[in-house]
């Protein structure tokens, strides 16, 4: 099943004064890479204000992330890919990353959650952006990120 992202995204308002940290895990370097480089074609075409950032792994993305929450970045966006093996890791790391997302998420800060959770490879490379995939999860998960922030400023909502 191939799913169409955004359809198209209407930003109403002035991103002049955000700056989005994208995080993007070392481990499986290559779909990392290639979500990384749509969702920073994504942010210069939005003409918006970014840094990137690197770590090991996946887990290490929310200590990150909250690092760049705590430093004043509007929105911090994380991507990485979790690849099912033979055991029980892929869903101990798979449940913490998710739930270290969810808990940055309501300090008021948008989270782009741009983590593959794939049984295999194949599953991830088709999900990652790369030349000939399905689908472009750094543009998708930019692109919500982006919204979140339209919404966010149209609401009024300070940040915490």
């Amino acid at each position: 099943m191939t799913n169409k992202g955004i359809a198209e995204i209407e930003l109403s308002e002035d991103f002049s004064n955000i700056k989005v940290a994208v995080i993007g895990a070392l481990w499986n370097k290559e779909i990392c890479d290639s979500m990384i480089a749509s969702a920073v074609a994504t942010l210069q075409e939005h003409d918006v204000k970014f840094q990137v950032f690197r770590v090991a792994g996946s887990f290490e993305l929310i200590a990150a992330a909250e690092r760049a929450v705590a430093s004043g970045f509007e929105a911090v966006v994380m991507f990485g890919a979790i690849i099912r093996g033979e055991t029980p890791h892929f869903e101990y790391l798979s449940q913490a990353v998710t739930q270290g997302a969810v808990a940055l998420s309501l300090k008021g800060v948008a989270i782009g959650f741009g983590v593959l959770t794939c049984d295999n490879l194949t599953q991830a490379i088709e999900r990652s952006g790369i030349a000939g995939a399905k689908e472009d999860k750094g543009k998708d998960t930019i692109e919500a990120v982006l919204l979140s922030l339209n919404t966010f400023q149209e609401m009024k909502i300070p940040r915490d």
